[in-house]
């Protein structure tokens, strides 16, 4: 699979604690319906700063683009952890 990071819009972080989760958990919810109306495999991973979207085909991309709250993506890659030395 491929990886995106999804960037909140930035009127979001300015919001308090609470208003900014709720807000936050609508906008993935809104992404995960967005995607399955679609038909898309996916996988979202979530945190208050930052989503994390696993996708096969790439139109999941002009997908999530659409949906209101999505402020930009940017393709990401993992790699294995390497020890120094």
């Amino acid at each position: 699979m491929r990886t995106a990071l999804v960037r909140y819009s930035p009127d979001l972080t300015t919001k308090a604690p609470g208003t900014r989760k709720r807000f936050s958990a609508r906008l993935v919810d809104n992404l995960r319906a967005a995607l399955r109306a679609e038909g898309q495999p996916f996988e979202l991973r979530w945190n208050l700063a930052r989503i994390e979207l696993h996708y096969e085909r790439a139109d999941a991309l002009e997908t999530v683009s659409r949906i209101f709250g999505v402020h930009s993506l940017s393709p990401a890659w993992t790699l294995p952890l390497q020890s120094p030395g």
